[in-house]
């Protein structure tokens, strides 16, 4: 149900319940951090708990950005590969602000500049679909074509390598 119209107690248990859910995130993160799927869903799975706070009022859309770096610090997720990480599902937090497409430049320059500085980088699903939407915005279609050609080949190697094992 609606979370103001909740009791008090039930309020509580709710963020409990949302708090732990996060928690598990975080230890996926730490302990599968070479998991792509894995890391992409945790990563989605905290910014879905973040957009739940704020929709519960406990965040505004200027405090998401601080509460994912705040749990990242948290969990010390301090690999250079999680932060760029972690930065990366900040600038994509513009998906799910209200009137994030005016931030959708700021954002781009932030995920070039992780991917920059961070050239051996994998991007997950959920990262290069971001990517590449920012991209199609700023109608930089060529490097957009790239990333999405990227994730089609890697996906198909991974998927080989699966299937490979399967026999």
């Amino acid at each position: 149900g609606a979370y103001q119209s909740m009791p008090l107690p039930m309020r509580a248990d709710a963020e409990k319940r949302l708090s732990a859910a996060e928690q598990a995130y975080l230890e996926t993160l730490k302990k599968f951090p070479d998991q792509l799927d894995a890391v992409s869903d945790a990563f989605e799975g905290l910014v879905t708990a973040t957009k739940q706070r704020r929709s519960w009022g406990l965040l505004k859309d200027a405090d998401l950005e601080g509460y994912l770096g705040k749990l990242g610090a948290r969990e010390n997720l301090a690999t250079p590969d999680m932060q760029a990480r972690l930065e990366l599902a900040e600038a994509g937090l513009v998906f799910v602000t209200k009137d994030g497409a005016k931030q959708y430049p700021a954002a781009l320059d932030r995920f070039k500049k992780v991917i920059n500085a961070n050239p051996g980088l994998r991007l997950t699903r959920q990262e290069t679909n971001q990517f590449g939407e920012l991209l199609l915005a700023a109608q930089d279609y060529p490097t957009a074509l790239k990333i999405y050609n990227d994730l089609l080949t890697n996906a198909a190697s991974y998927y080989q390598v699966s299937r490979a094992d399967a026999y």
